[in-house]
């Protein structure tokens, strides 16, 4: 069973945030990708502290299968943060995230407005 560390670190996680001056809709996204990776690696018998790299490829890995690479890509970033905070703060000794590349997010077409022709 993993330790229950879980109100302290969100708690903690969430002043980093503020004391960054970040927004209250930024914060609050924060907190729910933090969650959501939660659940996921608890499904795995992991926590967000003892996640390995696979464990978090999985989890971008199952995600691209329902949401959008620009969605998936900026839940990457979250995690990156949030792991480099954890890393700063000691509670983990190296980033499971450290090496990781994020998701490809494939060029979309611009789209052209109609142009109107000119007589020259």
């Amino acid at each position: 069973m993993t330790p229950d560390y879980r109100p302290s670190l969100v708690r903690s996680f969430e002043r980093h945030l503020r004391a960054e001056n970040r927004s209250e809709p930024t914060i609050a996204s924060y907190l729910e990708r933090l969650r959501q990776a939660e659940a996921f690696l608890a499904g795995r018998g992991r926590s967000l502290l003892d996640a390995r790299r696979e464990d978090l490829e999985a989890f971008l890995g199952e995600l691209l299968g329902r949401r959008a690479p620009e969605t998936v890509a900026t839940r990457y970033r979250r995690l990156r943060v949030l792991y480099r905070w954890l890393e700063e703060e000691e509670e983990i000794p190296a980033s499971p995230m450290a090496r990781m590349k994020p998701p490809i997010v494939p060029d979309q077409p611009v789209r052209s407005s109609p142009r109107t022709a000119y007589a020259a």
